[in-house]
């Protein structure tokens, strides 16, 4: 068919072949490399305390579960001291981890945002698999003060 085609139109179709082919391939490597790049959900963790260690300290955690993959903790500290996040995968109920010298065991620790000042806020994202896990504060007493929640992955 390009026999029959003159020299300059002949080169217009190979280098539209071309571009196309290229171009083509592009759009095919984008389209499946954003396919495979994993959703990353946020989840909002909001610590406080009106009293430091004289007063109840509260976790909000919102929202309280998450699909299994990457989970960005984003933690608040809209409290009076310095707090922390620690991610635990759950042995038991979140609210009944055993204390021992005012903290609970970080054994199965995942991930945690540690160190967050007054009016402060830190993220961090862990891969998170499927299952039920424990949001605390281990700074000494926190945790008996009601700085903790219950966080479910799906």
């Amino acid at each position: 068919m390009i026999r029959n085609m003159s020299p300059l139109r002949a080169a217009l179709l190979v280098a539209l072949s071309i571009t196309l082919l290229v171009g083509g391939a592009g759009a095919a490597f984008a389209a499946g490399s954003s396919a495979t790049k994993a959703k990353t959900t946020t989840v909002t963790v909001v610590v406080g305390d009106t009293a430091g260690l004289n007063g109840p300290m509260t976790m909000t955690v919102t929202p309280e579960s998450a699909p299994a993959g990457k989970v960005k903790f984003k933690v608040q500290n809209q409290g009076t001291i310095i707090h922390e996040m620690v991610v635990l995968k759950a042995t038991a109920t979140f609210d009944q981890l055993p204390v021992t010298n005012d903290k609970v065991s970080e054994a199965k620790k995942v991930g945690e945002v540690s160190s967050i000042g007054k009016g402060k806020t830190k993220s961090k994202t862990l891969k998170l698999k499927a299952g039920s896990y424990a949001l605390v504060c281990n700074v000494a007493k926190h945790y008996g003060l009601g700085m903790r929640a219950g966080f479910t992955v799906t």
